[in-house]
């Protein structure tokens, strides 16, 4: 009568279903950061790390959405469970009678040798066959609590790796942030250095155009001493023509030295007018000289 409940084909059968139901096709695991996102990483332009900062962050998003954390905290739980009753069917196992039959066969030839189709015989042999079945049953529960620590420990392992790659997403989003920020702190240098670069240039501008403003009521002084030493000569000297340069020449330089030197088309010709003026109040300069001395000697 050698059969025993390690063993029975129908058993075996049911594991091997078992088996191929918990068989199930792996994820592939995605990886959080794309190669697009890696590729815009590489860029030194503003608006390619602004779309990868966009791009990973919905990615962490889509990431965070999966709840990895609460999973692996889950599953660290339930395997305790799953251990404690793998611990226990395992203590059962050992205590089990070791009289039970070693030899496999199925249920059916047990019935079969043990003659269990009358009933009379059934009762007989009952709590024989119980023993068989609960053996069976342990050792079903067994194989069962541990494919479940299998399955947990690859769900553990694969919420942990979630987590990996999420935390460091976070840490390129971090870095990402860090060399935008630099690289926007570094614009805004750029852009202060030209606004102190314009500024320095209006103020040097706006010291010229004082300079010049200064420089020209200073010519405009001296052509007005001028005008008035002029006059007061003829006045003294009636009978005297004085050539080269009248005071009609000098009230009309005198007018328009602002204008003149505001306007670019009229500077230019003020310029030459000038020039000629000064010739010519050089000559009435020396002309004056020589009188006073052909004066002098007579």
């Amino acid at each position: 009568m050698g059969c025993s409940g390690s063993f029975l084909k129908d058993d075996d059968n049911n594991n091997n279903n078992r088996e191929m139901e918990n068989e199930q096709p792996e994820n592939k695991q995605t990886p959080i950061v794309n190669p697009h996102v890696k590729k815009l990483l590489k860029s030194e332009r503003p608006d390619d790390l602004l779309m990868a900062y966009i791009y990973l962050d919905k990615e962490i998003s889509d990431a965070e959405n999966e709840c990895p954390a609460s999973i692996y905290g889950e599953a660290l739980s339930r395997q305790q469970q799953i251990k404690s009753h793998l611990q226990l069917a395992l203590e059962e196992k050992n205590h089990k009678n070791s009289n039970v039959i070693k030899e496999k066969c199925s249920i059916y030839d047990i019935f079969i040798e043990l003659g269990l189709k009358n009933s009379k015989n059934a009762i007989e042999h009952e709590e024989f066959v119980a023993r068989i079945n609960r053996r069976a049953l342990n050792l079903n529960s067994i194989r069962i609590w541990q494919e479940e620590t299998e399955n947990i420990e690859n769900r553990i392992e694969k919420a942990s790796k979630k987590i990996d790659d999420l935390q460091k997403a976070y840490n390129l989003q971090e870095q990402l942030l860090e060399v935008m920020l630099e690289k926007q702190l570094d614009r805004m240098r750029y852009y202060k250095d030209l606004l102190c670069i314009g500024v320095m240039q209006w103020e040097a501008c706006l010291e010229r155009i004082k300079n010049a403003v200064r420089l020209s009521k200073r010519a405009r002084d001296c052509f007005q001493e001028s005008i008035i030493l002029i006059h007061s000569s003829e006045e003294l000297l009636q009978d005297v023509q004085f050539p080269y340069c009248t005071t009609r020449e000098l009230k009309g330089a005198l007018e328009y030295i602002f204008t003149d030197i505001l306007i670019e088309d009229r500077y230019l010709h003020a310029t030459q007018v000038y020039k000629n003026l000064r010739e010519r109040a050089t000559l009435l300069e020396n002309w004056m000289n020589e009188k006073l001395i052909s004066e002098s000697k007579r």
